[in-house]
């Protein structure tokens, strides 16, 4: 098994779900990250403690348990493991090697054959999805009395910057609850969720880009992943959409690229959404 060390998990395991239900593990095939090409899937099975793994379609028949506190054995290939809790969600699966600071990786094979298949991949998704991430429903954001732009979505889901004016009054003090939930060191934006749709607001905690959006993520240079009908696009720090809404999953641009998915086709785009680069057929 390749092993990594991450820093990143013990800063998101607070979101964890608790490797103590076991039926996150039995109610997915798990592909192990990492195994030089080979896709390898583990299938952990309620009956009689079987582990199926499986390398390229051939079966390996192996044994795992569960012994309680966040911890599992797996017996393979003549060797006993003893894993830790390390993180889990519905996506990843990331368990910690006893005794060191290494930790394993699976992804729900599902997601695996769409996009997260690597490590980069599956370190972008857990920091734009946890990383920072808490939720404080008694955080207090102000909002400007004065007129302000704000994008608006129209009928054919662009966004238009449209003149909006904040009412005093609108809550206690001319203030309005809202759910925290990341940002990145390099952004002066925070993501925040209002009544079901997300938006963003500045340092000073005036709402810069409306709640519109079914989820939205960190900007990175100059342009953020929003969704809106299910479907991934990129905005600027104003509001504007710069790259449609097309994509089933899309990255965050680095160093002018962002990886998306179409339809199960994965390819690269630079920051005007012309195609650069396919990753897979």
């Amino acid at each position: 098994m390749k092993t990594y060390i991450l820093d990143l998990i013990p800063k998101i395991r607070k979101y964890s779900q608790q490797l103590d239900d076991t039926a996150i593990l039995t109610g997915k095939h798990w592909v192990l990250l990492g195994e030089d090409g080979n896709k390898t899937v583990y299938i952990f099975r309620k009956i009689n403690n079987q582990l199926l793994i499986s390398k390229n379609g051939l079966i390996e028949k192996a044994n795992w348990e569960h012994i309680g506190n966040g911890s599992i054995v797996v017996d393979v290939e003549g060797k006993s493991y003893l894993f830790k809790h390390g993180f889990i969600d519905d996506t990843v699966l990331a368990l910690k090697l006893d005794g060191t600071k290494e930790y394993v990786l699976f992804i729900d094979e599902k997601v695996y054959e769409k996009f997260l298949n690597s490590l980069e991949t599956v370190l972008t998704f857990l920091e734009n999805n946890y990383l920072n991430k808490f939720e404080d429903e008694s955080l207090k954001i102000r909002i400007s009395n004065k007129e302000k732009k704000y994008p608006s979505i129209t009928t054919n889901s662009k966004i238009t910057n449209t003149e909006k004016k904040i009412k005093p009054g609108c809550s206690n003090d001319n203030d309005l609850k809202f759910t925290f939930k990341s940002s990145y060191p390099e952004s002066e934006f925070k993501i925040y969720k209002q009544k079901g749709k997300w938006g963003y607001i500045d340092k000073e905690k005036n709402v810069v880009i409306d709640f519109i959006f079914e989820d939205a993520f960190p900007f990175s240079e100059g342009l953020a992943v929003v969704v809106m009908n299910q479907k991934k696009g990129f905005i600027d720090r104003n509001g504007n959409v710069i790259i449609d809404y097309q994509f089933d999953s899309a990255t965050y641009f680095k160093n002018g690229i962002a990886d998306v998915v179409v339809n199960k086709d994965k390819f690269q785009i630079d920051k005007l959404g012309n195609k650069t680069k396919v990753t897979n057929k």
